[in-house]
């Protein structure tokens, strides 16, 4: 997914040093005052190396991530919060004991945008658009949700959150 190179130079800190001046940099360009608290974003991801990584880069651009390896329990959880989160990041795929259903990420990001249609969510999967349900396909064509095609770099994802 990354780079050896880049892993070493997450695994330093100064990836995240370096991100969270080029935001902040950003937030002062534009006239804007900087966040105290980084917004929360919960994601999706079944895979442990993939999901330690996808953490890093997270907080590298800013942002407080909560890890979820399973689509059903991240939806209970949804459910049982009394604080809407409104950013997420859903792998498609997500092979889990604990997910028997077999609950897709894009099933679970259309039931999200039912409960909150203002939610930002990014669909990040090795899977082409073409490949996902047709209701996920038109969310994303008309803008309901984002689309990432794994490997995505940190630049990328940053767009996708500003």
């Amino acid at each position: 997914l990354i780079s050896i190179n880049v892993q070493k130079f997450l695994a330093t800190g100064l990836l995240q040093k370096h991100m969270h001046y080029m935001i902040k940099s950003k937030f002062y360009k534009r006239g804007i005052a900087y966040p105290e608290a980084m917004p929360e974003i919960i994601y999706l991801e079944d895979e442990a190396e993939a999901a330690d990584l996808v953490t890093e880069l997270l907080e590298a651009i800013g942002l407080t991530p909560r890890h979820e390896f399973c689509a059903r329990r991240l939806y209970d959880s949804i459910m049982q919060r009394s604080t809407p989160c409104h950013n997420y990041l859903l792998d498609e795929e997500n092979i889990s004991p604990t997910n028997p259903d077999r609950i897709s990420g894009s099933e679970l990001a259309l039931k999200i945008l039912e409960m909150d249609p203002d939610a930002r969510i990014v669909i990040g999967t090795g899977h082409k658009v073409s490949d996902l349900p047709l209701s996920a396909q038109e969310a994303i064509m008309t803008g309901k949700m984002g689309y990432l095609q794994k490997p995505f770099g940190m630049d990328q994802l940053a767009e996708m959150y500003n």
